[in-house]
């Protein structure tokens, strides 16, 4: 089987009560098969028959779990779900044409760990077999038609394609979610556009085309889908508009279509569009005066990605920073660091974090580890230091990063650790405007800034206008 294909079904026997005994003894019990595509068996929590098709697997209706617990009954565990030698599972119910749930709760997902569930249809009484993926549960709402996705299922690296719309599906429900919507509305939503957007890329034909022209090649087959992933992920004003026809549960309960109202946003302190900036930087420790120095940064905008990389230096690595509808995705490339990738809040609050990123790096003579973490300090109208001054809306993080690294010389190791404080200023719609840190040394000359410590330090950076 390929990686991201999982088939699987359900084997139950269990009875229903709603109906009375004489109407389910007039009914034949029936053995059907679930597979699942596209999902991995790891996530699946629960798949039941939707009795009364209120959109939840209840414990009177007929469903599966993926876990067993110590104790249970024989009629518990048949109820349950098992996998078999084949990988195949059976349903066995009275009635197949009633609407089954999938629900799913993907604990590493990097976007949406809570359970959320997917709606299908029924079988009907002369289908033997149903699957259960992202793509049928869009046939099944009459978004797409399986003549719309037939090519797509068969086309090369399909595997690929279903994580990436996994993925997808995962960080659409986490905007949405931002948006006030409950997980039910987020994923009804999702199934719709992104339907939508699929026909609209051309998931007929010119999706599997490019696909199997890249003939597996693993740079041509991310390119493909990197672009279609793009296309995928929930624009804000896509976003807004799925909040505003959702406004309303089932039972009439208001959903506030915009709970990020009043906060921060953070994206709005990014440069607006592409630039290239100039800073100084004044340091000192208590073993040299002050030196100063410079460097040049060019900030490339490209719709909602900005790329940051230093010149007048060496150094091949930078930076992106992906502005999304409820968040910031910052990437490092060309960096020794083994976790290159962090994910910040987008809406703030005073006090709320931005930062709290752990990451390793190696050299030659040393193994460093990091905690760095930053939070919303104070918003200021004007900020002066060292003879520069600004003027407008500026967002002022307090940060710290705590290191340590270990030594090995002679075969014997020694571990340094350090800390630092520094306040990062950041205007809107310019960026970054300054970095100020008041530094404390210890008699071994490492950073340590502990509460009421006197600085016989500094590092100042400054954006030069």
């Amino acid at each position: 089987m390929k990686k991201y294909i999982w088939l699987l079904s359900i084997l139950g026997i269990v009875f229903f009560t709603a109906c009375g005994s004489s109407s389910k003894e007039a009914k034949e019990l029936q053995t059907k098969q679930l597979k699942l595509i596209g999902i991995p068996q790891d996530i699946v929590a629960n798949i039941c028959q939707d009795d009364n098709t209120n959109g939840i697997c209840e414990s009177t209706e007929l469903q599966a779990k993926v876990s067993f617990n110590q104790g249970d009954s024989m009629e518990t565990v048949w109820s349950k779900l098992t996998l078999t030698e084949e990988g195949r599972y059976l349903l066995e119910t009275y009635d197949p044409t009633k609407p089954l749930l999938l629900e799913l709760k993907d604990r590493k997902s990097s976007y949406f760990t809570e359970t959320f569930t997917l709606p299908f249809d029924g079988l009907k009484e002369s289908e033997n077999e149903k699957e259960l993926s992202i793509l049928q549960s869009m046939i099944d709402k009459d978004v797409l038609v399986p003549q719309n996705v037939n090519s797509a299922r068969v086309m090369k690296n399909v595997d690929d394609f279903y994580k990436v719309l996994l993925d997808n599906l995962e960080e659409n429900i986490n905007i949405l979610k931002g948006k006030g919507l409950t997980t039910k509305q987020a994923v009804a939503g999702n199934i719709n556009e992104m339907a939508e957007e699929l026909i609209t890329n051309g998931i007929e034909n010119t999706i599997p085309a490019k696909m199997n022209a890249c003939n597996g090649e693993s740079t041509c087959v991310k390119s493909v889908l990197n672009t279609l992933s793009t296309e995928l992920i929930l624009t804000d004003a896509e976003a807004n508009t799925i909040s505003g026809n959702a406004e309303e549960e089932d039972d009439g309960q208001v959903i506030n279509p915009n709970p990020n109202q009043g906060k921060i946003d953070r994206a709005e302190y990014f440069p607006t569009h592409s630039v290239t900036k100039t800073f100084t930087t004044k340091s000192k420790n208590p073993y040299q005066e002050e030196s100063v120095s410079s460097y040049s940064q060019t900030i490339s905008k490209n719709n909602n990605t900005l790329t940051y990389q230093n010149q007048d230096s060496e150094d091949k690595s930078y930076s992106t920073a992906t502005i999304n509808s409820n968040n910031i995705v910052v990437k490092w490339t060309n960096v020794d660091y083994d976790n290159n990738k962090y994910t910040i809040n987008r809406y703030l609050e005073q006090g709320d974090t931005t930062w709290n990123w752990t990451y390793s790096y190696k050299n030659e003579q040393a193994t460093t580890d990091v905690v760095y973490t930053c939070e919303v300090d104070n918003k200021l109208s004007s900020f002066s230091h060292g003879g520069y001054k600004y003027t407008g809306d500026i967002l002022v993080e307090k940060c710290t990063v705590h290191s340590k690294s270990t030594y090995l010389i002679d075969n014997k190791s020694d571990t340094i650790e350090s800390s630092t404080v520094w306040y990062e200023y950041t205007q809107k719609g310019i960026g970054q405007i300054a970095s100020i840190s008041d530094i404390c040394y210890d008699d071994r000359g490492i950073q340590q800034n502990s509460q009421g410590c006197t600085p016989n330090g500094y590092m100042y950076t400054y954006l030069v206008q």
